[in-house]
């Protein structure tokens, strides 16, 4: 397994937020410490009960365990046989550029999404990938913003498209 940076476990717990206690989300899904989803409330009403037990983490409980869910998005996104696995990994794993900076940026991107969407709702951006498989990043930065997923969430998906299209993570 690989491991993923600092810079993107930071990234995702500064958007996600820290919340304590289990919580349900605008889409019925109950989650808790950085987004991290436990359950889903209308498909097994006995889930509620996490809500009502008070179900929590200490912070560093949860860091962990989005550090974990990271590095497993990472391993399926580089694993898996789909046409978009190949595309992430000539993107950041291709021969001679393991070291490439702006590629780990740019495939970290991917993971992100991938942790807010799932990896399901992350493949069917089909013209990103399309852009991604010639190297057009400021093509695939374009079709992230043209999608539902940056209307929902404008400013998190301008920063990603911002990293999609330079390779520069920009640190406050």
């Amino acid at each position: 397994m690989t491991k993923v940076s600092n810079n993107l476990v930071n990234r995702v717990a500064a958007h996600e937020g820290f919340r304590q206690h289990a919580y349900l989300d605008s889409k019925n899904f109950i989650s808790v410490g950085y987004g991290l989803t436990i359950g889903r409330i209308d498909l097994d009403v006995t889930n509620g009960d996490l809500l009502s037990e008070g179900v929590g983490l200490t912070e560093a409980q949860a860091r962990r365990l989005l550090e974990d869910h990271l590095n497993t998005l990472e391993d399926a996104l580089r694993t898996g046989d789909r046409s978009e696995n190949d595309i992430y990994r000539n993107l950041v794993w291709s021969d001679g550029f393991e070291g490439d900076v702006k590629r780990a940026n740019r495939g970290e991107v991917l993971v992100e999404m991938a942790y807010q969407i799932g990896a399901g709702g992350l493949f069917k951006f089909k013209k990103m990938w399309a852009a991604l498989a010639v190297g057009a990043y400021s093509g695939a930065a374009h079709e992230m913003l043209d999608s539902r997923w940056a209307k929902q969430t404008p400013k998190r998906a301008k920063e990603l498209a911002e990293i999609m299209q330079t390779g520069e993570v920009y640190t406050a």
